[in-house]
């Protein structure tokens, strides 16, 4: 059975306590899959690009996947529940990358 993050659950928890917004958050991601997806036409010449749709969609939906995770553990941690992890292990889809 597929887990919840650990790193996105811990990043969701400390952003809250450093005072972020969930609008904060979805903002840091958009910035990073910005940065990570403007740095493709620089590295073009080295690129498979039978293989970079695939790659870029798979980022992308990773990238969505641990925001959703982080978010969900913000608002859990917001709530003041401390389940996120054994709650939300148990209904989740997503899973970690190590």
């Amino acid at each position: 059975m597929p887990s919840l993050s650990v790193a996105a659950v811990a990043y969701g928890k400390l952003r809250y306590l450093q005072g972020y917004t969930p609008a904060m958050l979805v903002d840091e991601s958009r910035i990073m899959e910005v940065t990570i997806f403007g740095m493709l036409p620089s590295k073009r010449h080295s690129l498979d690009v039978t293989l970079l749709l695939p790659d870029v969609m798979a980022i992308a939906d990773e990238v969505d996947a641990q925001l959703t995770q982080s978010i969900g553990c913000y608002s859990e941690t917001h709530e003041g529940l401390d389940s996120c992890v054994t709650h939300r292990k148990a209904n989740t889809h997503f899973k970690d990358n190590k």
